[in-house]
Parts: C-alpha cells; structure tokens; sequence
C-alpha cells in the first residue's frame, strides 16, 4: 500500500521522509507537470506571430545642417492621405480585390509598439516605420505595396533636394562671379600703386623745376634793379617789368606750395586709401571663398531619403528567451511545490484515517 499510518501531531522530519519515499511517483508527477508547462511557455513565446509583420524602415533626407527636407509628421501626414490610398486603390484595381483588404500604419520611430527589438533601438523622432500585416500567401502582395508607397516619397523628396541644389547653385554661381570682380580688382593694384609712384616723382620733379623758375626770375629782377640802380633812374618799362616779374613769382612760389601740399598729404592719403582698398579686397575674397566652400558643402551633402530597412518580413519571435533559465525555474518550482503536495496529501490522508479512528 501507498499509505503509511502517521498521527497529525508531532510530524517530524523522519515522517516526511518516509511519507515522500512512499509518495515518490506524486512528487515526479508534480515536477514533470512544471516542466511540461515550462517547456510550452518556450514553444509558445519562441512561435512567430500571426498574421506576420511586414515592416519597412525609411530614413527621410536631410540637408547639410542635419536640417530634415520635411518635418516627419507632416510627411506621415500626406503617407497617410494621400500616398497610401493611391497605392492600395492601384494595387486593388490591378489585382481585383476589396481595397480594404490590406493596411499600412506608418510611425515615427520611438512611437510604435514596444518589443521589436530593431524598431526600439532606432533614435527616437528620426525614422519612418511601415508596418503592415498579412499571412505568408500575403508576402508578394504587401511588399510589393510599401515598395510602391516607399517609391512615391521618394520621388517627392528627390524633387525637393532638387529644388533646395539649384538654389544653392545659383547662390554658388553669384558667390563665384563676386570673387572673380575682386580678384579682377586685385589685379589692378599694382597699377595704381605705380601711378601714385609716377606722380609722387612727377610732383618732386615740378616743384624742382618751380623752384629752380622762381630762383631764376628773382636773379633776374635783382639784376635789374642793380642796373637800374646804377643808372639812378627807374624808367616805366623797367616799372612794368618788375611788376610783371613780382607777380610770376608769387604765382610760382604759390605753385611751389600746392605741389608739396599735394606731396605731402594727398599722396600718402591715396596710397593710404588704395592700402586699406587692398585689405578689404583679401577679406572680402576669404568670404567669398568661405561663401563657396559652404555652398558647396550643402550641395555635396544633401542627404537623399532612403529605406534603411527594405520592405521585408520582420520576425519578432521567438522573444530572445533564455529556455535554460525558463526550464531551471520550472524545475525549481516543481521540487517546491512537489514537496509541498507530498506533505498536504500526507497530512490529508493521516488525518482522515485519524477521525475515522476515533469514530
């Protein structure tokens, strides 16, 4: 017999010992029990969902700046209005079925449904989700459709770079034609620096002959008043001529004046004036030249939307489980508890037995 006679008080260790000896197959029945379930809780959580996801990543293009060519809830937006139920209706037409028949949810990254790994881990706010559902038969059908809507954005957004890489051409077109006229200009400093050379010698030049005039003329009239002198009268002639020869010469000396005026302050104002021409000039060819290393920065790096993630099945079983850990605990739990209904039967049994004896 299974049953052993124990009294309900005073059950020792040496008591269950016995009674689990005697109820041996119980307690493996329990545990293989646990382990049974634990092995479904692996098979069921490792199956593939069903209807199965088909999922596409879209990384939507961005200028140099990291600046998105839309803002992504107004691209979900027209995905939504406009793209998605072109696509269906032509897929349902071409094909002869009800267009409600498949659906695609679009979502930005960080705000779809917890648990895929591959979708999770995108940063947040930064990527297009597709999803749709279907069974295998199904596969064709639906990639076919989010390749088609994929395609659609990214026309669109093509045409919109397009757009943006003109404009920054021409910005580029207008920043070059402003370098070449300042290096155009460049050029012609040397020659003025020449003619301000040219005439800083021709003023030397005329205040010397000037001087050279007047110390003549004053000889001159020296002379004459010495013979006029001599002679002890002054006729009108003579008169005349002193008089003409006085005016010459404070006409020359004034002369003499404006060209060292000329020679000493409007000359080096020029130069001056063509030196600091001459630094505006390189500073404002290193901006033209830093205009055009930018534009052509933002040309070159126009990021062109583009599916990171191509229509395709995402499975999302089995859920990274760990069947070792799920079957110890099991294990666990089914020796706990296995001794706990060893003990309970026992203590049921003995104590039936124990009424009915008193009775």
């Amino acid at each position: 017999s299974d049953s052993f006679e124990l009294p309900v008080e005073g059950f020792t260790l040496a008591d269950y010992v016995v009674a689990f000896l005697g109820r041996w197959k119980l307690f493996v029945a329990v545990v293989v029990v646990f382990l049974i379930g634990g092995l479904g809780v692996v098979v069921l959580e490792s199956r593939p969902p069903v209807p199965f996801p088909y999922t596409t990543v879209l990384e939507t293009g961005r200028f140099a700046d990291g600046t998105p060519l839309e803002d992504l809830n107004i691209v979900r937006t027209r995905l939504e209005t406009v793209y998605i139920p072109k696509v269906l209706l032509e897929h349902a037409i071409k094909a002869g079925y009800d267009q409600e028949q498949y659906a695609v949810e679009v979502v930005i990254s960080g705000q779809s449904k917890k648990g895929d790994a591959k979708l999770d881990s995108l940063p947040t706010g930064s990527f297009l989700v597709l999803e749709s559902r279907g069974s295998e038969q199904d596969r064709e059908e639906i990639l076919s459709i989010q390749q088609d809507i994929v395609n659609l954005l990214i026309q669109d957004h093509d045409r919109r770079a397009e757009v943006v890489k003109r404009e920054l051409e021409r910005e580029k077109f207008q920043a070059q034609l402003r370098l070449d006229e300042l290096k155009g200009r460049e050029s012609f400093f040397p020659r003025r620096h020449a003619l301000l050379d040219d005439t800083l010698n021709l003023l030397k030049a005329q205040i010397n002959t000037t001087t050279d005039l007047v110390s003549s003329m004053e000889k001159d009239r020296s002379t004459a008043l010495v013979t006029a002198t001599s002679k002890g009268t002054v006729d009108q002639a003579l008169a005349t001529t002193l008089l003409l020869v006085d005016t010459d010469i404070t006409r020359n000396r004034e002369k003499i004046r404006e060209l060292e005026e000329r020679l000493s302050v409007a000359i080096p104002r020029d130069r001056a004036i063509l030196e600091q021409e001459e630094l505006d000039n390189k500073r404002a060819q290193k901006e033209q030249e830093q205009a055009l290393s930018e534009i052509e920065f933002k040309v070159n790096n126009i990021q062109k939307t583009a599916p990171i993630l191509p229509p395709s099945r995402l499975l999302k079983g089995p859920k990274q489980i760990l069947w070792q850990k799920t079957m110890l605990a099991m294990l666990i739990a089914g020796v706990m508890v296995g001794f706990f209904v060893v003990w309970i039967t026992e203590l049921a049994v003995n104590s039936k037995r124990y009424v009915h004896q008193s009775r």
